[in-house]
């Protein structure tokens, strides 16, 4: 049996969400998955070295007809019998149907408005007819022991709305560094955020940063396997680390603090009072420099 697995959500973190329960279906039925997503994702090089992988497969060369067309095309190419679509709608559905897929599990026909991680777990459970679910969050990687010495601080962001202020990230480093000043910090962003990356370096001439805004997804997993912590945007490097068994503090003011709940070593850091967060907040600027400090320190962290 070939097993095709339809995931078009394009963040990295999306991904990194979805993969223990990629693991858990592959898994499930003793076989290697195929992959359908989307080329933000950076599927190829996040998953390059995972054994429950048998394809990753970029959909979205072109426009949206292209993207239907492509995807019909590689799921008749490669004779998938068993397709899970981790959407709704009825689509990908009749995409499957028509290309010969005998078996098509998929989330409803209607959009509906749930948690990205209950709802995933709700339907693993239904499409295997199981009782339990017991997964777990893993990014395999060339180097499985790395020895751990750094401390990653995430910048980047997908909009500005979820980037915290770099003014706080200054002020909470220079409160770690005087706390625990052995350590050495990695700060975590893309292209995009190398101006800031200058205005942090430029602003703590005396502590030692390493920089992944001008590294790729590959070299950036690398450096990232070897951080003893993460602390820093709700971005696909919260999600990365946390994959890596890195505990991971991301800080939530403006999305759902519920795409922590896959991972046990997540954790949403969210303003006072506050007992979730979601889109219709803007409530990142109430989160104080110190209390993000205090947050870790009082989880047993930077002790």
């Amino acid at each position: 049996m070939k097993i095709g697995i339809i995931q078009t959500r394009p963040g990295i973190g999306d991904i990194c969400i979805f993969l223990p329960f990629i693991h858990f279906i592959a898994n499930f039925h003793k076989t290697k998955v195929y992959l359908f997503t989307k080329k933000r994702t950076a599927a190829k090089e996040l998953l390059q070295h995972d054994p429950h992988i048998e394809n990753i497969i970029y959909i979205d060369q072109g426009n949206t007809a292209s993207l239907n067309k492509n995807l019909f095309l590689e799921i008749k190419k490669n004779n998938i019998n068993k397709i899970f679509i981790f959407h709704f709608g009825i689509k990908y559905f009749l995409l499957s149907f028509f290309a010969g897929v005998e078996q098509i599990k998929f989330y409803g026909i209607l959009k509906r408005k749930v948690s990205i991680t209950g709802y995933i777990k709700k339907k693993i459970l239904d499409w295997l007819n199981i009782d339990k679910l017991n997964y777990k969050c893993k990014l395999y990687t060339k180097n499985e022991n790395e020895k751990k010495f750094y401390l990653a601080i995430g910048i980047g962001g997908s909009g500005y709305k979820k980037k915290w202020k770099i003014e706080n990230f200054i002020k909470l480093i220079n409160i770690i560094h005087n706390h625990k000043p052995e350590l050495n910090f990695i700060i975590a962003g893309g292209p995009e955020e190398s101006k800031d990356f200058t205005k942090i370096q430029n602003s703590l001439p005396d502590i030692d940063f390493y920089n992944l805004c001008d590294k790729n997804i590959s070299d950036s997993i690398k450096i990232l396997n070897s951080s003893i912590l993460y602390i820093g945007n709700d971005t696909g490097f919260m999600h990365i680390c946390g994959s890596l068994n890195v505990p991971s503090f991301g800080i939530f003011g403006t999305t759902p603090n519920d795409y922590c709940d896959y991972n046990d070593i997540l954790y949403p850091i969210m303003p006072k009072d506050f007992k979730k967060v979601g889109f219709e907040d803007n409530a990142l600027d109430l989160i104080k420099p110190e209390d993000v400090f205090k947050f870790v320190k009082d989880k047993n962290f930077l002790d």
